[in-house]
């Protein structure tokens, strides 16, 4: 398992980090033990009706019918159908070089701490995220996604953040701020709150580009020795959000 390194993430926290700002509209999923993974309805089985043996002791009389048996007025057992397949994300198109991640089919790329991992259960689990990376045990998150709206990016940041508040317990915002990342108007919001039995200290950055919302969504355990220099580095993968260094590759 990755674990941060003092010595890795002491230098980072040394040093002067840019205030975070980008973040995506799908946030409710993406809090720690809020996962709304659909569940997958399993067919239940149909039994066979069993039937009778025929009894040779005293046949019927010739000259009348047999009373139907219960075995030959049950309906057929019919299966049930299996429920259609979950839909698969699209692929991707993605790299990491050293402390570099690229996503060519979204065109940006942004720091990634050492100690930190591409999680694809995360993104499987979001509908529209485009990455999550973060520490192995998961006590540092990092969630990038993206998703088409009308509303302008005051609205969808006040949206947003409304799930955050309907997720955690205890939910607290910290600060709130216009900002620009990666060359874009952006809204970020500081808070902390409580889910799956920890304290979580988070940075949302909501940011309108070309029509569409990236939100960019950094979380961290609040009740460890490491909060500030796991704040460090969410602040500086933020702040290394580009745009304009990855070009869709076609």
């Amino acid at each position: 398992m990755l674990q941060i390194t003092k010595q890795d993430d002491e230098s980072v926290s040394r040093q002067n980090f840019a205030s975070p700002a980008a973040t995506n509209v799908s946030v409710k999923a993406t809090i720690p033990g809020k996962k709304d993974k659909p569940q997958r309805l399993i067919a239940a089985g149909v039994k066979p009706d069993l039937q009778p043996t025929p009894s040779t002791t005293e046949p019927a009389p010739p000259t009348m019918k047999a009373t139907p048996t219960a075995a030959s007025t049950t309906a057929p057992a019919v299966s049930t159908p299996a429920p259609p397949k979950e839909p698969e994300l699209p692929a991707i198109r993605e790299d990491v070089q050293g402390n570099l991640y690229t996503n060519y089919t979204h065109g940006f790329r942004m720091y990634k701490a050492p100690s930190w991992q591409l999680i694809d259960d995360a993104r499987n689990a979001l509908p529209n995220a485009i990455v999550a990376m973060g520490t192995s045990n998961e006590s540092t998150l990092m969630v990038v996604g993206r998703e088409k709206t009308k509303e302008p990016l005051d609205t969808a940041a006040v949206t947003v953040e409304k799930l955050l508040r309907e997720v955690y317990e205890n939910y607290q915002r910290i600060s709130q701020r216009k900002t620009v990342v990666g060359g874009s108007p952006a809204v970020e919001f500081h808070y902390r709150g409580k889910a799956d039995e920890h304290d979580w200290s988070g940075t949302l950055v909501v940011i309108g580009r070309n029509g569409d919302v990236f939100t960019v969504l950094g979380m961290t355990y609040a009740d460890t020795d490491l909060i500030q220099i796991q704040e460090n580095v969410i602040a500086k993968a933020i702040a290394s959000l580009s745009f304009e260094a990855a070009e869709v590759k076609k």
